[in-house]
């Protein structure tokens, strides 16, 4: 039933044949600049489809963990003492870390609530800091980093079956510090150790001044008040566990520290 349609000149009566005459050949060549019209514009919608596709899967990997456990662990929402916890009656907490120096609270960058129903403690004073990186996106403005602090913990939540942020304290491109579940509550490791880590990707992202004053800052304060041990081993992510975290660029920086332990660690 087909063999009387006449398939479209671009297609196939533009074969050059003895038998073609010229008006013919004219009238086939006013469609190529339509087939140039369409083919531009197909490749520009795949161009399109291709960066939208894109810019979702970066959104999704912005805060992807490399190797996170998926230990629970639990947060607290308010300091307590507990016959078995360690005694803090006397430490008094600020948010002013330094005169320049602010830790963002939890309520500061919006965070969700705990899912724990019970608080499991840290052991203090803390003899261990672990430091790792968040292998997602950097930011450098407080919105940005805080809107980044909180995708992780919704990602850690609702993904990975955790009641709250895998982290202690987070510290961003801006100088910021961003509570995670403070001095007092186990993070995503173990209760044993401090587990800070650096938001962005430093096996590629170059560490900046003001976020290795922010981590030592933070230390200082965290020796200062009591919570800490002063001859605390600072290790990176990797020596407690396989991982790339916390990126070479990281690794570099805290193998200066005095506190700085070169072995590797088992956490308990």
């Amino acid at each position: 039933m087909f063999n009387n349609i006449r398939s479209p000149c671009f297609l196939n009566s533009c074969k050059t044949t003895p038998n073609t005459s010229s008006t013919d050949k004219k009238g086939c060549h006013r469609y190529w600049p339509f087939v140039w019209l369409t083919t531009f514009i197909f490749g520009v919608c795949v161009v399109c489809i291709w960066l939208v596709i894109r810019k979702i899967h970066n959104d999704a990997e912005e805060v992807k963990i490399i190797d996170t456990t998926t230990k629970s662990f639990e947060y607290y929402t308010s300091v307590k003492n507990t016959e078995d916890s360690w005694n803090i009656e006397n430490i008094t907490v600020e948010t002013e870390v330094t005169s320049n120096r602010k830790i963002y609270t939890r309520e500061d960058w919006g965070a969700r609530e705990s899912l724990a129903n019970d608080t499991e403690y840290l052991t203090h004073p803390i003899r261990l800091v672990v430091i790792g990186h968040t292998a997602g996106r950097y930011c450098e403005s407080h919105d940005n980093c805080s809107y980044i602090v909180c995708a992780i913990q919704n990602w850690q939540v609702g993904s990975l079956a955790f009641v709250d942020i895998g982290y202690n304290f987070l510290v961003g491109g801006d100088g910021g510090i961003y509570e995670g579940v403070g001095w007092n509550i186990t993070n995503s490791l173990s209760k044993n150790c401090l587990f800070v880590t650096f938001i962005g990707n430093y096996i590629y992202d170059e560490l900046k001044k003001q976020q290795e004053e922010a981590l030592m800052d933070l230390l200082e304060y965290t020796v200062n008040i009591g919570y800490m041990d002063i001859n605390y081993k600072l290790v990176g992510h990797n020596q407690v566990k396989s991982t790339l975290s916390p990126g070479k660029n990281v690794i570099n920086f805290i193998k200066n520290l005095n506190n700085y332990y070169a072995e590797n660690i088992i956490l308990l």
